[in-house]
């Protein structure tokens, strides 16, 4: 359960090893499907930028996702579709 003054962030995965930064900051955690937990926050919105890498047939794939959350939210990032060009 999420403390009421902080939100969830749910990050869905291509590969269980990939490597997942949240604002630059890389975690350590591994799985298809990961959840990180925010400290404290003040009522209002808040956003994080959140790279994911992983490796496909040899190549490096990189996305980037910004999510916005708010405190007892749980807000959810999937990485396992492809990105389009729009």
């Amino acid at each position: 359960q999420t403390p009421s003054n902080a939100a969830s962030i749910r990050v869905l995965l291509p590969d269980a090893q990939a490597k997942v930064w949240f604002d630059g900051t890389p975690t350590k955690s591994t799985g298809a499907e990961r959840y990180y937990h925010t400290g404290p926050l003040e009522p209002g919105n808040y956003t994080y930028r959140i790279r994911a890498a992983w490796t496909v047939k040899g190549q490096e794939m990189i996305q980037e996702q910004v999510v916005s959350v708010s405190a007892g939210k749980t807000a959810v990032v999937d990485f396992r579709r492809p990105v389009s060009d729009e």
